[in-house]
């Protein structure tokens, strides 16, 4: 296990988008994801919604009025089941001075 994956809090990855081209804020491990709804009822702008389906994990409504601020994330009962997809914008650039390498957090 590596630093990084040692590393606590909100998992970051970079910025996906869907299929109409807007930005999704957390993507969901359907293989982690127990469909618990807990990200649902924290979330504080409401973007997620439980989905019809049984079993599965909920939707993201309302990606545009994501705050991302990881509630929906630290919430989670099972670690790596949320991802927060941060904009690359609001991501700090690091470089590592031994090896030039660069890296966000």
């Amino acid at each position: 296990m590596t630093a990084e994956s040692k590393r606590k809090g909100p998992r970051l990855e970079k910025a996906t988008r869907g299929s109409a081209g807007a930005i999704i804020p957390v993507s969901f491990d359907q293989d982690l994801c127990i469909a618990c709804n807990v990200c649902v009822d924290v979330c504080q702008v409401d973007i997620l919604l439980p989905n019809p389906t049984e079993g599965l994990p909920p939707l993201v409504a309302f990606p545009g009025e994501c705050w991302y601020d990881g509630t929906c994330v630290s919430s989670c009962p099972v670690p790596g089941a949320i991802t927060l997809n941060r904009l690359e914008k609001d991501r700090v650039r690091f470089m590592r001075i031994t090896t030039g390498q660069e890296f966000f957090t």
